[in-house]
């Protein structure tokens, strides 16, 4: 709403005074002089004369304007639906985040969207957790592992240590000796049995789970093709209807111009090529389904996996292509703007929902993948604990022959024996060693997976936060603490993003908005006092002035002001009210009329000195005249002056050089100069003590100068402060 503004300016302030107590003739009460005759103007000049007075004035700016809110916002759909329910109505007061009303979405892609999320968000949540307890898992195995490999190396140890210990004795117990290493040899093939069943459960589990992945890969691979044949219906039935058309009545449904041709030119290019190729890929993978897998065949599924999602990639560019074909579409009768909102917005559902497959078809790829280094894992450690087993096994076997070919050669059995059980050591400490190193490679490996799958849930997260946020923009709050002042939408109405809803109102404090000059905002400060008055109400109200726009108008080159106004009185909004900003009040400054100034540069005037006579012996000089026929003359003197830059409604600002009470000559063109004699214009009335205090001003002393001297410079520092 356009404000009205009255401000009473300075000039009109000063217009005022100088009414009432401006540069005027002299003062009617002062006592008149003689008449001055025809033929004494001829002889002496009679001009008009005005005396100097200090003025000051408290101005007061006054702006003028209707009262407006503090604060006010309309609130506006940021979705397609309907209004299903209003819960708030005009006059009700709110806060801020208070539920407004709900909107019904038109279409349930958006809480598809919102549960496929949360089922992926679930399904990595999983994944990490299953991560974390396979590294954990591989971890506890490796840790097995090596305890087997120490306790190993310290069984060899030890059976070293006592061969060397007994070696005199065992030359004479070959019997005792071959009863303990037969059992020895027993307990080594025992454990190899052990640890050859364990590989032999391994491969098998291993084969059953890569059946369980071919079955995983063939579910997720034809259900994507089902998302493809569906998407690229759509894609074909856009394509198919999109063609070029120069008028507005033109039957196509979506109508393209400008860059958009190529666009569809290329879209129709890749979309065959894509089309036929997904089917290629779709009848290939049909001809190899089938409905059980070997643990093999999840080698060949893979290709056809990385192959989808390579496809799944071009749809979504298609997509994308689509989308941006949308947005050159122009709207028509037969394809309305509506139209083309609700085919974008579906365009980005069917985006995220092919996102959310391509994330699905990666995690099964990447969880082959790390299974299949679980399982090497796995497969190494138990291919190790059979080397090891083998190692024992071969040690006992030769500690028997040892023993068996021990009669006649002792010695150089226990030697054999000796040199064996030291094989074993080295063995063991081979084992030892090795596998630490595999528990490295393991916590590398599992960190990796974990870190994979922490990755695929963030991804997930901010997957479903979005779906939240849409299905957020559902629910409308109102943004600040307020009134609801308008309500622009009712159950049943079908609105679009930007569609105004609500209307809130901030009516705590109130505000006055208004416009003053470049000039007078200099002379205003944030959190100047204001009195408002509004038409109507007697009572004034204190505001504040709160906001001083940093730039003018660029037309009006003016000045935008808001005044705060506390709202505790329940003042209502839109009413035309009135502030009023009192200044501070200047120091008294001399003002003279433009038209007195002799010269502009430098400024000058001419004051009026009495003329007076002094006495003389000297009867030869010529007589002194003070008066004429009873009218006392004076003299004319040019006096310099330093003036302000701003002319007032009632004359120029007197800088230095003249004091109050001073009389200066009120007339130009009648060939007066410095020096020159004159008398007062008939109806010119002059006063003696006036006139004495001229001439003190003239005669004053050097103390009385020098005063004067200083007051003018203190003046010059407060103007230039000011």
């Amino acid at each position: 709403m356009k404000k009205s503004l009255k401000i009473l300016t300075y000039s009109s302030i000063f217009s005022s005074l100088a009414i009432l107590s401006g540069c005027t003739s002299l003062n009617k009460e002062e006592k008149e002089q003689t008449p001055v005759t025809e033929e004494q103007q001829s002889i002496y000049p009679a001009v008009s004369i005005i005396k100097t007075q200090q003025k000051s004035i408290e101005p007061i700016i006054t702006l003028s304007g209707t009262i407006t809110t503090k604060d006010e916002i309309t609130i506006a759909s940021e979705a397609t639906g309907t209004v299903q329910k209003v819960l708030k109505h005009e006059g009700d007061n709110v806060s801020e985040g208070t539920t407004l009303l709900t909107l019904e979405s038109q279409t349930n892609l958006l809480r598809a969207s919102y549960s496929s999320a949360a089922v992926a968000l679930d399904n990595a949540r999983k994944s990490v957790t299953l991560a974390k307890k396979s590294a954990q898992q591989n971890l506890k195995d490796a840790d097995l592992q090596i305890k087997n490999a120490e306790l190993a190396l310290k069984n060899a140890t030890i059976a070293y240590e006592r061969l060397v210990k007994s070696k005199d004795f065992k030359k004479n117990s070959n019997s005792a000796t071959k009863e303990s290493s037969e059992k020895r040899l027993e307990i080594a093939e025992k454990n190899l049995e052990i640890a050859e069943q364990n590989l032999e459960n391994i491969l098998e589990n291993t084969s059953q789970t890569y059946i369980t992945f071919a079955d995983s890969i063939s579910n997720a691979i034809e259900s994507s093709f089902i998302l493809f044949r569906n998407d690229l219906d759509f894609i074909d039935s856009l394509i198919g209807a999109s063609e070029f058309r120069e008028h507005s009545n033109d039957s196509f449904e979506i109508s393209l111009k400008g860059e958009s041709g190529n666009l569809i030119n290329t879209m129709q290019t890749d979309w065959r090529i894509l089309t036929k190729d997904i089917q290629d890929l779709e009848k290939y993978f049909t001809n190899f389904s089938q409905a059980q897998y070997s643990d093999t065949d999840y080698e060949t599924l893979l290709p056809i996996l990385s192959n989808t999602i390579e496809k799944a990639e071009m749809v979504k560019n298609n997509l994308r292509d689509l989308e941006k074909m949308l947005d050159l579409s122009i709207s028509s009768l037969s394809f309305p703007e509506t139209k083309i909102t609700e085919l974008k917005t579906q365009v980005k559902n069917m985006q995220s929902v092919l996102t959310e497959r391509t994330a699905t078809l990666k995690s099964i790829r990447q969880n082959i993948a790390d299974f299949t280094i679980q399982q090497q894992q796995q497969t190494s450690s138990a291919e190790l604990a059979i080397t090891i087993r083998e190692s024992e096994v071969l040690s006992q076997k030769s500690q028997d022959i040892a023993v068996e070919n021990s009669k006649g050669t002792t010695d150089i059995a226990i030697d054999s024996e000796i040199e064996a059980s030291k094989n074993a050591v080295d063995n063991a400490k081979n084992a030892v060693e090795f596998a630490k190193s595999q528990k490295v490679s393991i916590s590398i490996q599992g960190d990796l997976a974990i870190q994979t799958a922490i990755a695929q849930m963030d991804a997930a997260q901010s997957m479903l936060d979005q779906a939240a946020l849409s299905l957020s923009k559902l629910t409308i709050t109102s943004g600040i603490t307020g009134t609801v002042s308008k309500v622009l939408a009712f159950a049943g109405d079908t609105v679009s993003p930007g569609t105004p809803l609500v209307i809130i109102s901030d009516y705590s404090e109130l505000k006055l908005v208004s416009d003053v000059s470049h000039e007078e905002s200099f002379l205003l400060r944030k959190g100047m006092k204001a009195e408002v008055s509004i038409d109507g109400i007697s009572k004034v109200f204190v505001g504040k002035i709160s906001t001083i726009y940093p730039e003018a108008d660029k037309i009006t080159r003016r000045v935008r002001i808001e005044v705060l106004i506390p709202n505790t009185d329940k003042i209502p909004a839109n009413v035309f009210a009135t502030a009023r900003i009192k200044l501070k009040k200047q120091k008294p400054t001399i003002y003279i009329p433009s038209e007195v100034l002799t010269s502009a540069n430098p400024p000058s005037v001419m004051i009026l000195q009495r003329k007076r006579c002094k006495k003389s012996k000297d009867t030869a000089q010529e007589k002194c005249i003070a008066e004429y026929e009873g009218q006392k003359l004076y003299t004319l003197e040019t006096k310099e002056i330093e003036i302000g830059t701003e002319e007032r409604g009632f004359g120029i600002p007197v800088l230095s050089g003249l004091r109050r009470n001073q009389y200066i000559l009120n007339e130009k063109g009648n060939f007066l100069f410095n020096g020159d004699i004159v008398m007062i214009k008939n109806n010119t009335i002059l006063d003696n003590n006036t006139t004495e205090e001229i001439e003190e001003v003239k005669n004053a002393t050097p103390e009385i100068k020098r005063e004067d001297k200083k007051d003018t410079e203190e003046k010059k520092e407060e103007d230039i402060h000011a």
